[in-house]
């Protein structure tokens, strides 16, 4: 019975050394890095699915010094290779992941500012990621610096990525879908945006659109039946974390870059169809108010808030042919990685491209007011698509009533 026993425990240990093994070598999060071989694991197609465990870990284990930070618009289009960083030319990450709510931004930020030497950070602010009502604690707690001590990490790293059941089929999935099409995120932790455009261009950029604006009109900027749009959500206060972003970068002396991502004019459209236009702009004021708050309490702060948004030549480039590429857009929301690289190459001084426009107190009344003048002029040039907009909203907001969040 004894040797039975033994027998047993050996055969679990064994087996559980095996599971350990194999997962850290077919590595499907991209974590470990033992070993990478094209046709056996180079391809990461999980990795999406697990970003949220998966970016937190890359930055507790190697030295980062330059951060993007935001939803899939970051993720998508701000190219961490890009020579355009100014002075910031060390070791670099995309840490955005899709989705994101300032609440998790906060989390990765504050995971990020502990346990890597980082310098400089991009944050895409979405206009959604503001709503409190969406607002909610970060999905991977147990990978986080700030909810852990450092043994309780190394610990949680082991369970989380060694002996995890739903890792091991993520292995398994890994090293039997390693064709090109599952190819999804580049080692710099940004996501393969020409695959991205690929889908667009064969789903036919109209309806990938539309498609887009729909849902944002239907749940991203407002789950609510009301539609409802405000800072404050629960325990939650989303002007309140901007504001602790800020302070704990200016308190350590990181360099902070703040953007509005540069929605396609379709999809501003789509913003005031669905009637958040007036938070939208009364959104960029807080926002400048905040930081003027910030550097009021801490002199020197490097802290700068661009509006790439708007209507100009880029952000209302006209669909392409059929079988043809668009330059600066992805999908109506999503940036290519071409506007990326103009728009790092702005915020860094080595450019003097017309675009984008940094926003302070001064700023800030001059810029809304000439985005309305563009968008008059856009409306005069193209009456269609807010009265498609409307319709469309009009229509999905009978059905918001019915199945949307009470807020």
């Amino acid at each position: 019975m004894k040797r039975y026993v033994i027998k047993t425990c050996l055969f679990i240990v064994c087996g559980l050394f095996g599971i350990a093994l194999f997962n850290a070598v077919v590595d499907p999060l991209d974590i470990y890095r033992l070993v990478r071989l094209p046709g056996f694991n180079d391809i990461k197609p999980r990795l999406d699915t697990f970003s949220r465990l998966a970016k937190p870990m890359w930055l507790s284990a190697r030295p980062y010094e330059r951060l993007a930070l935001g939803s899939s618009r970051t993720e998508i289009g701000i190219p961490i290779s890009s020579e355009k960083w100014g002075e910031f030319s060390g070791p670099g990450m995309n840490g955005a992941v899709s989705g994101a709510r300032l609440t998790e931004v906060a989390a990765i930020f504050e995971h990020a500012s502990l346990v890597a030497p980082i310098k400089t950070v991009v944050i895409g602010a979405d206009f959604f990621m503001f709503n409190g009502h969406s607002l909610g604690q970060y999905a991977s707690p147990q990978a986080l610096a700030q909810d852990n001590t450092p043994l309780d990490l190394l610990l949680n790293k082991a369970a989380s990525t060694l002996f995890s059941y739903k890792i091991t089929a993520a292995s398994l999935y890994t090293i039997t879908h390693q064709r090109p099409k599952y190819d999804k995120y580049r080692r710099s932790g940004q996501m393969n945006s020409a695959r991205e455009a690929a889908k667009s261009r064969k789903n036919g950029y109209p309806s990938r659109f539309q498609r887009f604006a729909d849902s944002f009109m239907e749940r991203i900027w407002s789950p609510c039946k009301s539609n409802a749009y405000t800072y404050k959500g629960g325990k939650f206060d989303s002007m309140a974390i901007f504001a602790e972003i800020l302070a704990r970068a200016a308190a350590e002396g990181i360099d902070i870059k703040i953007f509005i991502p540069p929605a396609h004019a379709r999809m501003l459209e789509a913003l005031s169809a669905a009637g958040h236009w007036p938070q939208f702009e009364e959104w960029k004021r807080d926002m400048v108010e905040v930081i003027a708050g910030v550097r009021e309490k801490t002199p020197g702060a490097a802290i700068t808030l661009w509006d790439f948004s708007g209507y100009y030549d880029l952000t209302m480039e006209p669909f392409p042919a059929p079988g043809e590429l668009m330059t600066w857009y992805i999908d109506s929301t999503h940036f290519s990685e071409a506007f990326g690289r103009l728009i790092i190459a702005r915020m860094y001084g080595s450019t003097q491209q017309d675009v984008g426009h940094r926003l302070t107190g001064e700023s800030v009344p001059r810029v809304i007011e000439m985005i309305r003048t563009q968008q008059q002029e856009y409306r005069r040039r193209h009456p269609e698509v807010l009265q498609e907009m409307q319709k469309r909203f009009q229509k999905i907001n009978r059905r918001k009533k019915k199945t949307g969040k009470s807020c």
